[in-house]
């Protein structure tokens, strides 16, 4: 080896030996969530940074998120005397707005229309809007968390040291890399009136480890601080571990960054939202007590667990990409991933995950595997 390439090599060593240092950052929904879903769609979409097939989900988290804080800024400052009263025809305006942003970060959908996202959005906050007749008049679940309650949108960015919490850190899965970055967008909640009474709570089991929302009235205070998600689809009682062990992890992460602890965690499935007049399911709401510290550090530490297994299916990709297998990190298909997801992902034509997912629930291949047979 000549001088020129000795230097070169020590460069690149240098490079690699900077690199491992950096922090790993992941995000809950974007990452963790989505690993859980499918570690080989994860893989070539977030890893390898192959565009996915269809975002609709993530249009419709972000956009949730940034028009409800928007609604709720607008309406206090209204309440002061500051402006007048947003209607949905502005609302409206804000929705295309939003879309137009996402766009220009990579997030839309290639199956709907920024118009047709937006007609269903509004649709669901004000569902008297008419396209001739603009109102005023929230949905009664929206008009009651937007008008009671103080709300801040958050991205929690927490620091982790990986060696010192998370018992079972190896440099060589985690390549030497010893610092985390967690990062959530949540909102953060404090009551000012007319506390919201619930319907539906998560109830643990003995050790922790799993559990189940069951029906009891819980009712707030005005001052209690509590973190809300957004979530665009329906409860779903397959998920709902995952999404609780988020928000505890939100609620951990809350306390350490900002010195005070979340009285509960509140889990808002918009999907389930039904028009003025027709029953409305408690499931809409979920609500997950955050007051127990030993409870949120355990969520915590799962959490941490599911960025080792994050870390493990990157070495496995890189080793060799045709050796990861679909599914979880126990190799199974949900049946909403499979109805859902794979049947537009781009990779579902070698996964033999998929493959033979479809051929124990129809005893055949499923079409979506066909070429002859798309058209």
């Amino acid at each position: 080896m000549n001088l020129i390439q000795a230097s070169y090599s020590q460069n690149i060593r240098a490079r690699g030996t900077n690199l491992s240092r950096k922090p790993l950052t992941y995000t809950y929904t974007g990452d963790l969530n989505s690993h859980d879903r499918c570690k080989r769609a994860w893989a070539y979409e977030k890893h390898a940074h192959f565009s996915p097939p269809e975002q609709i989900q993530a249009v419709f988290g972000n956009l949730y998120h940034s028009v409800l804080e928007w609604l709720a800024k607008a309406h206090h400052l209204y309440t002061n005397g500051l402006r007048t009263e947003p209607d949905s025809e502005e609302f409206g305006k804000v929705l295309l707005k939003k879309l137009r942003m996402l766009r220009s970060q990579g997030i839309h959908s290639k199956v709907d229309n920024d118009e047709s996202i937006k007609g269903m959005v509004l649709r669901k906050v004000y569902p008297t809007h008419t396209s001739t007749t603009p109102t005023t008049i929230l949905h009664p679940d929206f008009d009651l968390i937007i008008k009671s309650a103080e709300r801040t949108e958050v991205d929690l960015k927490a620091p982790v040291d990986l060696k010192t919490h998370l018992p079972t850190w190896d440099k060589n899965v985690f390549r030497d890399h010893e610092r985390l970055h967690l990062r959530g967008i949540v909102d953060v909640v404090r009551s000012i009136s007319k506390p919201i009474h619930f319907g539906k709570i998560w109830e643990w089991n003995s050790t922790h480890t799993d559990g189940k929302a069951v029906t009891r009235t819980v009712s707030g205070k005005v001052g209690d601080l509590e973190l809300w998600d957004y979530k665009s689809t329906n409860y779903d009682p397959h998920q709902i571990l995952q999404y609780v062990n988020q928000m505890l992890t939100y609620a951990y992460i809350y306390e350490k960054t900002h010195n005070e602890r979340p009285v509960r965690c509140v889990l808002f499935f918009i999907g389930e939202v039904k028009p003025p007049g027709e029953k409305q399911k408690p499931e809409r709401f979920i609500v997950i007590e955050a007051d127990d510290n030993v409870v949120n550090g355990k969520s915590f530490q799962n959490t941490l667990s599911q960025v080792e297994q994050i870390q493990q299916t990157i070495n496995t990709f890189e080793n060799d990409p045709a050796s990861l297998e679909g599914g979880d990190i126990h190799g199974n298909l949900d049946d909403d991933v499979a109805t859902n997801q794979c049947i537009i992902c781009m990779k579902r034509w070698d996964c033999t995950t998929y493959e033979n997912y479809c051929i124990k629930k129809t005893g055949k291949p499923s079409t979506y595997l066909d070429l002859y047979a798309i058209r």
